[in-house]
């Protein structure tokens, strides 16, 4: 498809094989830039080789410099719209498909697309509720994420709270009833050191994915269910949540 693919990435070498797995397909041409990961992401992205990719390792960066890089990429792209990636986050083949083919197909007054989150809770089989979502976008509020832009935008601000369109308004952004699997809340790397972001461990039951839903790139690996120890925290947790 007629769109570009931005990912920055530091320390994510648990998901990132399968972040690309399940988006590369689908996209014209993916830029990936690495800002100083510690454990084997690098080596992971450079084991894929597509003519695709183009990577390019970056060094550890300040707030304004992650800024700086999404704009960068912006100037190396060529088609009308990017589509954004974390290095935590899987698709699934159908929704990653028909969410970009919603997207090219906006009207010019649409800048951006959004669509749900599954915000993975314990293991990747569970994922939150959506009444636990707390973003707003274009008066909808949930596990909500903008995932396409058209390239005339531009990024201000600094990272993780950079933006690069304004998410009131409602006649310039278009929302897609789908979702992606996000991975925010499991352990994205084999290192020790901190992944930077708003990520945090969370515990809560959440919701059962059944087999089928799962992102088809995860079928060629075993992951762990979470323990009883987490369910037991995760109950007592739900029982706190509700009582305030």
């Amino acid at each position: 498809m007629n769109i570009t693919g931005h990912c920055i990435v530091k320390n994510e070498d648990q998901f990132i094989k399968f972040t690309i797995g399940s988006a590369l397909p689908f996209l014209d041409r993916l830029i990936i830039y690495d800002t100083g990961s510690a454990d084997k992401t690098v080596s992971i992205i450079e084991s894929i080789k597509s003519p695709k990719i183009l990577f390019a390792q970056k060094g550890p960066q300040s707030p304004t410099g992650i800024t700086v890089l999404r704009n960068e990429m912006i100037a190396q792209t060529k088609t009308d719209w990017f589509f954004l990636l974390d290095g935590d986050e899987v698709w699934n083949n159908n929704q990653l498909e028909n969410y970009l083919k919603f997207t090219l197909s906006q009207p010019k007054n649409i800048l951006a697309t959004f669509l749900r989150t599954r915000n993975c809770v314990g293991d990747i089989y569970h994922y939150r509720g959506e009444s636990s979502g707390r973003y707003k976008i274009a008066g909808m509020k949930g596990h909500l994420n903008i995932r396409a832009y058209r390239k005339t935008l531009e990024w201000t601000g600094e990272y993780p709270l950079e933006k690069c369109v304004d998410t009131t308004d409602k006649n310039s952004l278009a929302f897609f009833d789908g979702y992606y699997w996000h991975m925010s809340h499991l352990k994205r790397s084999s290192s020790k050191i901190p992944v930077p972001g708003f990520r945090r461990h969370v515990f809560d039951l959440g919701i059962c994915a059944n087999k089928n839903e799962l992102p088809e790139v995860f079928a060629s690996q075993d992951f762990p269910h979470r323990s009883k120890i987490y369910e037991i925290i995760s109950i007592g947790a739900e029982i706190f949540r509700k009582s305030r």
